[in-house]
């Protein structure tokens, strides 16, 4: 699978990256590849999974995912609380996690796409960075040394 599929992010271009965000995995097909037998929707799948867990290897979760995840966990041990004692201010701090998680989503849904996040890196950088050129690892190193 190694020889037909991109499965990590120092060899899989950007632009397959950003396809396969969007739900379209054919892209994780080397074009190069000697077997095409094996190039399939299940195959693509697995690919994109693979891919993935390489980049939460190396590039790891945001800390802004992070914390809200941190704020599921609270919520959902606050409602496990609550079932348990059936204490009503348990239910007050449950509303307040809930207002953070929603404030949370408000925010999180501002951020910029890849094609908008390029311009800003290439004048960052004093030269032309095209999603063609570049990797996956090599575009969150520069979006790394960016912030």
């Amino acid at each position: 699978m190694q020889d037909e599929y991109y499965l990590t992010i120092d060899e899989c271009p950007l632009l397959a990256w950003k396809k396969a965000n969007s739900g379209d995995y054919s892209d994780l097909r080397k074009k190069e590849a000697t077997n095409k037998r094996n190039h399939n929707k299940q195959n693509d799948l697995k690919a994109w999974e693979m891919l993935y867990n390489d980049f939460l290897k190396v590039v790891g979760l945001s800390v802004e995912f992070e914390n809200y995840l941190e704020l599921v966990k609270q919520k959902i041990e606050a409602l496990n609380e609550f079932i348990q004692t059936r204490k009503r201010f348990t239910l007050n701090e449950i509303n307040r996690i809930e207002a953070e998680i929603k404030q949370f989503n408000l925010t999180a849904n501002k951020g910029l796409t890849i094609d908008e996040v390029l311009p800003l890196l290439s004048k960052h950088n004093k030269f032309h960075l095209r999603i063609k050129d570049l990797t996956v690892l090599e575009y969150f190193n520069y979006l790394k040394n960016y912030k």
